[in-house]
């Protein structure tokens, strides 16, 4: 495969669902949105990669207490992905962009469940305090109801994770 039609394929990703907008705000939004989908792939790829290698040391060093945590941690590893999957899907069939309310909820809850199973000194609250200022690059000024939704659900997120790491152990 060439460069050339790898790059194809992907002007023609950044493009899904660009038929239901028609000003150049909402064809750039669309863009964005969709790189901003395709980040969360990559991310939940590489994280996914690195929690498996985790896992591996872990196993041979104690096998009986971390077998027991293939089958949560593997769950939402797999239903995070189908979700977001899912979202994608309907914000390039329909047309809307409140789809990502749905998805920022989905992300968030990922990574406070990983803040839960991981603890504190993996820093994955760091991903969701990295990724607040990127409401207010993708929205235009003036949306303020939307930046602060968007800002509160992710706030939400960190203050949960947080709290849970001073009132509870990690799973």
């Amino acid at each position: 495969m060439t460069m050339a039609r790898l790059a194809q394929m992907w002007d023609a990703y950044l493009n899904l669902g660009s038929h239901h907008f028609h000003t150049a705000t909402e064809l750039k939004l669309n863009r964005v949105l969709n790189l901003l989908f395709s980040l969360n792939f990559i991310a939940n790829g590489f994280l996914i990669l690195a929690e498996l290698a985790i896992l591996l040391i872990l196993l041979q060093r104690d096998a009986g207490r971390y077998i027991n945590y293939i089958i949560p941690f593997g769950s939402v590893n797999v239903i995070h992905p189908l979700l977001i999957a899912a979202i994608f899907y309907l914000k390039n069939k329909y047309g809307t962009f409140r789809v990502t309310f749905l998805s920022n909820v989905v992300y968030t809850a990922y990574c406070v469940i990983l803040c839960l199973f991981l603890g504190e000194k993996v820093g994955i609250h760091l991903i969701l305090m990295s990724v607040i200022p990127i409401v207010f690059i993708m929205y235009d000024y003036g949306r303020w109801i939307d930046i602060s939704l968007h800002a509160f659900i992710m706030t939400a997120g960190i203050a949960v994770a947080l709290t849970s790491y001073k009132t509870m152990a990690p799973l």
